[in-house]
């Protein structure tokens, strides 16, 4: 069910409007599924959302590069207060936890129920696997980078160049866009901040732990800054060796 929120005025700023929903817990009801696309001819899977006050406090980087072994690149563009503080509400949008917990009931390395703004369900190696692309993700994934950079990794057997040291990368991208009319999986909204967030990580710790993926979402919001719909949230396609 869609919670009932006083209507916000259009005149309000954006900043003021993102710290009513995160009081109020704002509830939604967004569309979701695997890799941001819906599948043909099944039914649509929604899940309610809220505005989590720890994402919007969470200080992420909108421009930084970090060199080395296992190096990051991130990347949110938006060109002016009022974006800014859309791309926060984007990134700060989580689902409900039962939707998470009932996905992570599959597997045996599974988040807490007691986990605030779930946004994982799963690890591999120590490595937490999306649910859905959020501040709090993005902001683990930079954490974890910058562990396993200054982890001392022992030495490989043969050295190299007949093996590979442990490495990995990661990138982040995200872009906020003002549209008249947006059409997603078989909607149409007018008005609308559409943003769209990418994720790519690769990491090697030898030849056979090795993890790949690619996870995207995109969020549309209206213009008094609530979530309308999410697609991209579920189940990540991720590739171990």
């Amino acid at each position: 069910m869609v919670a009932t929120l006083r209507h916000e005025s259009v005149h309000r700023s954006p900043a003021a409007r993102a710290g009513t929903f995160a009081a109020l817990g704002m509830a939604v009801l967004a569309q979701g599924g695997p890799q941001g696309c819906a599948d043909k001819g099944k039914p649509e899977q929604r899940w309610q959302y809220h505005i989590s006050q720890d994402a919007l406090a969470l200080s992420l980087p909108y421009d930084k590069v970090s060199q080395g072994a296992f190096g990051y690149t991130i990347m949110r563009r938006a060109n002016s207060v009022e974006e800014r503080e859309i791309l926060r509400i984007a990134e700060a949008a989580y689902p409900d936890s039962s939707a998470v917990i009932k996905m992570a009931a599959d597997y045996p390395r599974r988040p807490s129920p007691d986990e605030r703004d779930l946004w994982w369900y799963t690890t591999f190696d120590d490595v937490r696997i999306p649910f859905a692309l959020t501040a709090g993700s993005v902001d683990y994934y930079i954490r974890k980078m910058d562990e396993l950079q200054r982890r001392e990794f022992p030495l490989p057997l043969p050295p190299p160049p007949f093996t590979t040291r442990p490495h990995g990368d990661l990138t982040y991208g995200a872009w906020v866009e003002h549209r008249e009319a947006h059409e997603m999986d078989g909607r149409r909204f007018e008005n609308v901040w559409v943003v769209t967030m990418k994720l790519k990580l690769n990491l090697y710790f030898g030849s056979l732990s090795a993890l790949d993926f690619i996870k995207e979402r995109v969020v549309v919001i209206d213009a008094d800054g609530r979530v309308l719909a999410v697609v991209g949230d579920g189940p990540t396609h991720w590739v171990v060796a």
